[in-house]
């Protein structure tokens, strides 16, 4: 994973991966949440490199390692397809955003 830091110091980095999580759009929500961590999971262990560095808060308390590029949660729902509930995509910014064009994200 390479990320370009920004001239600006208050600006996000770019990253040149991108991380998608498509998810049925007829869930219950607390469906919605196993799925999406469980999605998240299979992205941490197919591209740990993608994991940053333990956390440490103000207080010195340490919390696990996480992704280190943010996802983006989009909905989508193909009734011909129910036992498909949801995907996860990492690859190329341009690919992942043309794989997931025209979906909402999700609410």
């Amino acid at each position: 994973m390479t990320e370009t830091l920004p001239t600006d110091p208050d600006a996000a980095p770019v990253f040149d991966t991108k991380v998608a999580l498509v998810l049925r759009d007829d869930l219950l929500a607390w469906q919605k949440l196993n799925i999406a961590a469980f999605l998240a999971t299979g992205i941490a262990a197919a591209a740990p490199e993608t994991l940053g560095l333990p956390y440490v808060d103000a207080a010195g308390r340490i919390y696990g390692r996480t992704l280190g590029q943010p996802m983006m949660i989009f909905a989508a729902e193909d009734a011909l397809a129910p036992d498909l509930v949801g995907l996860a995509l990492r690859g190329p910014r341009k690919a992942v955003d043309k794989a997931v064009k025209g979906l909402c994200l999700h609410s």
